[in-house]
């Protein structure tokens, strides 16, 4: 074909060897971009798995986009990626439950499950999941009811005294005085409503309920010594708050409706309250025992949840390892072109130069790990094409290569500024930082990273921590050349140091200075007392 050298046509693996050695010498280094190859691959379609698998596992390639401009709905492997994005969002919400019961998860992988088998097991579990949470919400919205009904019960009996026969209650001290309010021909026409409500929304709730009764209602307030909790109604999340217990008099069924409503509006909530003694006890009792029953069923609800995240932990890194290597080998998918008739895919991809064979048998690799007996074909394409910039980074310059990053990639075969940053950035970071003790403190934090690698690697670490463990090597040549600079400018943690000794001498008897030698090496101490420096 024109443009393109066939590598199975026209080189034997000992030829392809050779390919590779003969760009040994013009190999790539920090200073600058590996000669890259473009090489096209034609492999039959059953071996498709096994061949994304395989380079996405050595890394030896970059593939090319050849559906570039066709929208992402129209590609070959869309709803496969929905599918894998499906389970993503289910192992999101596990994620958050986990994170909530702050539950560890071991970082141990099996991959050896189907992502159908991680879909079935996920769902499963989700359904649960879900189904427990929207118990236990429903059960806690019930739970703090009865609390608020407890207190309704106990704080109203300090406003309220039932008149009917029967009533057991003894004593007025603390109790409105209804006569003080009403004539006695009225009394029937006498309404009360209490409830709780967030002590924030009670001042304003006053004021508008004053100005809808104009004053013809009587109210009587008192923060509930314990937090309580309310929910919001779209997300279900629980909030802590502060609540004060109420309770209202007044007459007529207009306001009695009217001040209802008002309740409802600041965030209020209406509770029951018996006229006759004898009900409220009976009451009182009824809530102590369901309030009993639902501590033991919170509690049993509770219990099952945590065994189902313990569960879920214990194959969360499996499915989550699953679903992210599937979902990108279906993106890979989506780049390759197929061609119907032969039933191949054709891929093409970016390699270093001097990787060539080792694509080669990577590929022979996979079609034989796939049970394909059709062996692949490799091309290497001339084109003209801008290659992508490769640079062998070893963990030593990673640090300093995301520094100069930061401000732009180097363009391929460009000299590239990483290099000169490994020395320059600690040099001009210690002639700024300069100081022998604080520059020993940085030096020894960079130390104890890098002798520490083991603990740290492939960790999931706090941001500042994963940070300072990226650039470690960056800390310790910066503290080391703080060190340096800092022995120059005579100082430690910003005092000034005489181990060189010092060219002036103060003669006291004669009150002058005298100059000698100069100092064996940096500056001279005495120049921190100057009126100049």
């Amino acid at each position: 074909e024109d443009g393109h050298q066939s590598a199975e046509a026209r080189f034997p693996p000992q030829a392809l060897t050779a390919v590779g050695d003969s760009h040994a010498a013009a190999m790539g280094t920090i200073f600058r971009s590996e000669k890259m190859q473009l090489v096209q691959m034609i492999v039959q379609n059953d071996a498709a798995h096994a061949f994304a698998e395989e380079f996405g596992t050595t890394g030896l390639v970059e593939f090319r986009d050849l559906n570039q401009g066709q929208p992402f709905h129209k590609r070959a492997f869309t709803e496969e990626v929905k599918y894998c994005e499906e389970i993503s969002r289910k192992l999101r919400i596990m994620k958050e439950a986990l994170e909530e019961a702050e539950i560890e998860v071991p970082e141990e992988v099996q991959d050896k499950m189907s992502l159908d088998a991680v879909n079935a097991a996920l769902s499963s579990k989700e359904d649960e999941l879900l189904h427990l949470v929207a118990q236990e919400t429903t059960l806690l919205k019930n739970h703090n009811s009865l609390r608020e009904q407890k207190f309704v019960l106990d704080l109203a009996s300090k406003y309220y005294e039932a008149s009917a026969p029967g009533s057991a209650v003894e004593g007025r001290q603390g109790e409105l005085e209804l006569a003080d309010f009403v004539s006695a021909s009225s009394t029937q026409m006498i309404f009360y409503i209490v409830g709780v409500m967030p002590r924030v929304a009670m001042p304003s709730f006053q004021k508008v309920a004053f100005r809808t009764t104009r004053g013809n209602h009587e109210l009587k307030s008192q923060p509930i010594g314990e937090p309580l909790y309310d929910y919001d109604s779209k997300t279900g999340e629980r909030h802590e708050v502060e609540k004060d217990f109420f309770i209202i008099f007044g007459t007529g069924q207009a306001v009695r409706e009217r001040l209802c409503k008002l309740v409802t509006h600041f965030g209020g909530t209406l509770y029951s309250y018996p006229d006759m003694a004898a009900d409220k006890a009976a009451m009182a009792v009824e809530v102590a025992k369901r309030l009993d029953e639902s501590d033991k069923i919170l509690k049993t609800t509770a219990d099952m949840k945590m065994r189902l995240l313990y569960s879920v932990a214990n194959d969360y890194a499996t499915w989550a390892y699953v679903t992210a290597k599937e979902k990108m080998t279906f993106d890979a998918y989506n780049k390759f072109d197929y061609d119907v008739k032969r039933r191949v895919f054709i891929a093409e991809a970016w390699t270093p130069s001097k990787d060539v064979p080792k694509v080669n048998s990577t590929l022979v690799k996979a079609t034989h790990k796939a049970g394909v007996e059709t062996r692949p074909v490799l091309n290497l394409v001339d084109t003209k094409a801008t290659p992508p910039t490769h640079l062998p980074i070893n963990k030593f310059c990673n640090g300093f290569q995301a520094l100069v990053n930061t401000y732009g990639t180097p363009r391929y075969r460009e000299v590239n500024a990483g290099a000169f940053a490994v020395i320059l950035f600690p040099f001009l970071f210690g002639i700024m930082f300069g100081d022998l003790g604080h520059g020993s403190l940085l030096m020894l934090f960079g130390a104890y990273m890098i002798r520490n690698e083991a603990s740290f690697e492939g960790k999931k670490l706090d941001d500042l921590v994963e940070m300072c463990y990226g650039g470690r090597y960056v800390i310790f040549l910066n503290g080391l050349f703080g060190m340096y600079t800092g022995l120059i400018y005579n100082e430690a943690f910003a005092c000034p140091l005489g181990f060189f000794g010092s060219s002036y001498s103060y003669d006291w008897d004669a009150g002058e200075w005298s100059r000698g030698d100069p100092v064996v090496f940096g500056i001279d101490p005495t120049w921190h007392h100057a009126e100049n420096k």
